[in-house]
């Protein structure tokens, strides 16, 4: 059984920041009384009282305090669109496109730092490079979005990229092949 499960909305569930989620297994609940916590925490969030405190029955009980309201929004119409496309259909396209990215790399000679097999890694594609920060930004200037983790460069693909994308950055990671090896 899952005790807790905690997430955010940034990146893969295509929302901006400020949201996470949290699951708390309904049995543990009533165990847990958390010391910190906002209006939004209480059983009753009208009644204001700040001598008194009864705990939500639900995990509301963990809110900190008011929500981000324009960023519900847009963790909602994220949720939503990731539902309409399909959780395995968006897997099994992710699995195609960063499978493409590790065979493209290896083939060109580039130091994959993620590991070879699907089964052991997750979306994102991580290739070392010497000059990570230059990398990246060579790469913005040609409208390829990644980013700079420890040294090295990642790849973050989602259901909206293709295999195009995939030729594409290879071939700009080509031209710049001497700041990846």
């Amino acid at each position: 059984k899952l005790d807790f499960l905690v997430g955010g909305t940034l990146k893969y569930l295509l929302a901006s920041s400020g949201m996470a989620y949290l699951y708390a297994r309904k049995e543990l609940l009533p165990k847990l009384n958390p010391t910190a916590v906002g209006w939004f925490a209480q059983a009753n969030i009208f009644a204001m009282d700040v001598h008194h405190h009864t705990p939500s029955p639900s995990a509301r009980r963990f809110e900190g305090g008011s929500p981000p309201v324009p960023n519900l929004y847009a963790a909602l119409a994220g949720i939503k669109l990731v539902q309409a496309v399909g959780l395995e259909q968006i897997e099994s396209h992710v699995r195609q496109i960063t499978g493409a990215i590790k065979e493209g790399a290896m083939k060109r000679g580039f130091s994959l730092m993620s590991p070879v097999n699907p089964e052991h890694h997750g979306a994102m594609v991580s290739l070392r490079s010497h000059k990570v920060d230059l990398l990246v930004k060579w790469l913005e200037a040609d409208n390829i979005v990644v980013s700079s983790r420890d040294n090295n460069l990642r790849l973050s693909p989602h259901f909206y990229n293709n295999l195009a994308d995939v030729d594409r950055l290879m071939d700009c990671l080509t031209k710049h092949k001497a700041l990846l090896v």
